[in-house]
Parts: structure tokens; sequence; C-alpha cells
């Protein structure tokens, strides 16, 4: 009985919907938007269809989501502004589940 319990309870852990859908995407940056909370918005110049929601895709550095700290975000932002400036490619990765494109990761090409 105890076995099939916690069977059952990793199961319904593993098909869970709480795993972030990944995906990435490579462009210039076309704009950078900081937000009052900390976190920023990166428009790319290319738009992507793996980012559901209208055109452009607006792709969130947001503290608190998709694994991001303050510390990550102010890194990041440092990042974004490094590439947009001379108009250097950016890679984001983010998460494809949610409108927002919560980014994870980018580095600069």
């Amino acid at each position: 009985m105890y076995f099939r319990m916690v069977f059952l309870t990793l199961l319904t852990i593993a098909c869970s919907n709480s795993y972030v859908a990944a995906a990435l995407v490579q462009s210039t940056v076309k704009s950078v938007y900081p937000l009052s909370d900390g976190s920023f918005v990166i428009i790319l110049t290319n738009d992507t269809s793996t980012c559901p929601g209208a055109s452009p895709k607006y792709f969130f550095v947001t503290p608190g989501q998709n694994s991001m700290t303050l510390d990550g975000a102010k890194a990041m932002l440092a990042t974004a502004l490094t590439a947009f400036a001379p108009g250097s490619s950016l890679a984001l990765s983010f998460d494809d589940a949610t409108t927002y494109c919560y980014v994870n990761r980018i580095s600069m090409q």
C-alpha cells in the first residue's frame, strides 16, 4: 500500500505542468524596456513564432519567474544593453508555455 501511494504521488508530480517549456531565439535587439519592479522587456528585431502572443514579441526578464533572480536580471539587463548599443545579436532561452515568454538565459553573439 505504501509503495503504491508513493508511486502515484511521483507519477502525479512527473505529469504535472510545473515544468518549463524552453525555446531559443536569436536576433538583434530592437529595444529594451525597463519596468518599475526591477524586471524588463526585450523586443527583438526579428519576431519568432515560438513565443505565443501578438507581434512584436515581448520577452520578459522577471525575477521570480523561470528561475530568474534579481542579480541575474541585473546581469541580463547589462548584457541586453551591451548587445543593443552596437547592434550585436542576442540569443534568448525562454519559456514558451506563457504569453510572457519569461527569459532564463541570454548570450551575446
